[in-house]
């Protein structure tokens, strides 16, 4: 992966967290992103750490705003290699797991259409079968 490709990720990615979030907390090397309706993600809620920071920092910020929150759990996402490299061991001293996320990409040249027939579907025709097949909310009143 190249040096740009990974950067366009980075970015993406950080700009797809960001628009999920309901509450967006800047930090000058990070950021920490929260999204109420999904409190039991850690996908929709942790610290996003883009510069050099502390680990007894990180802590101390990710304990403050995620408790704040009211989440049981603490969730950080480091994406440059070398400040996840100098975080990892005081992090998992304080009981953090390290897991790492790995991103790929695929440069094969094979273009070719799917073999089976695709065929573009109105949104009214596809609606009433998502409905359907969705089991209700029990937390939302259902219209009678």
């Amino acid at each position: 992966m190249t040096t740009s490709e990974r950067e366009r990720i980075v970015a993406f990615t950080h700009h797809f967290t960001r628009a999920q979030a309901t509450d967006l907390i800047e930090l000058p090397w990070g950021f920490v992103h929260l999204q109420r309706n999904f409190a039991h993600s850690h996908a929709h809620n942790s610290v996003v750490v883009t510069s050099a920071v502390s680990a007894s920092e990180l802590i101390a910020t990710a304990d403050e705003l995620m408790g704040k929150a009211g989440l049981e759990y603490r969730s950080v996402n480091v994406t440059d290699d070398e400040t996840a490299e100098t975080l990892q061991v005081e992090l998992v001293a304080a009981g953090y797991e390290h897991t790492a996320i790995i991103t790929m990409i695929d440069r094969s040249t094979s273009s070719s259409a799917p073999e089976h027939p695709v065929h573009a579907v109105s949104r009214e025709l596809m609606r009433p079968t998502r409905v359907r097949g969705k089991p209700p909310n029990p937390r939302v009143q259902q219209e009678h």
